[in-house]
């Protein structure tokens, strides 16, 4: 099971169970089931031999059923609200309304209660589905952090200010021309 802390320090345990998915899928018109969309031959076949490690990362993005994550991904509200439908029992134990448990997380916090709903999904689904969604999850985080790494890095710094000076140059010549007619 996995866990996220809230501001108030409050330790959340998202739990994945047939009837927390129902409840997800009713509440927040969400299926998390459907994580993954059908699987392609070749994706199938490598599934079948337990040899997934041979295909392309863009086999295996291509998979990824995008509404489900992009949706978690760009929608803050949904993607708490399914937080919230998946701890409910936790929160109704514990007096915390849906409001408040959503006041009580901030970006870092959300982000990491993503990953942990991500993998608590993962670890649900049976053994040949979640070594499939390991595998691409995997696949994109590494991506990401790649993605992070060079943004972070100076010369993408450097080319970045280099970019905006030569879209946003500052014409001298109209500046000097401007301030001799004063």
């Amino acid at each position: 099971m996995r866990t996220f802390k809230d501001k108030k320090n409050t330790e959340w345990q998202i739990s994945i169970t047939i009837g927390t998915l129902r409840a997800v899928r009713d509440k927040c018109n969400l299926d998390l089931n459907n994580l993954m969309a059908p699987p392609q031959e070749n994706i199938t076949n490598a599934l079948d031999d337990e040899n997934i490690t041979n295909l392309s990362i863009e086999q295996l993005q291509k998979s990824l059923n995008e509404d489900v994550l992009t949706q978690l991904s760009n929608d803050i509200i949904l993607l708490v609200d399914t937080l919230y439908v998946l701890c409910s029992q936790q929160a109704a134990e514990n007096s915390v309304t849906a409001e408040e448990f959503a006041n009580r997380l901030d970006g870092k916090i959300i982000d990491t209660a993503f990953h942990a709903l991500i993998d608590e999904l993962i670890d649900f689904f049976p053994k040949t589905k979640a070594v499939y969604c390991k595998t691409v999850i995997q696949a994109s985080r590494t991506a990401q952090q790649e993605v992070q790494k060079m943004m972070e890095s100076t010369e993408f710094q450097k080319s970045m200010n280099t970019a905006m000076t030569l879209t946003n140059p500052v014409d001298s010549k109209s500046t000097n021309t401007e301030s001799l007619k004063k």
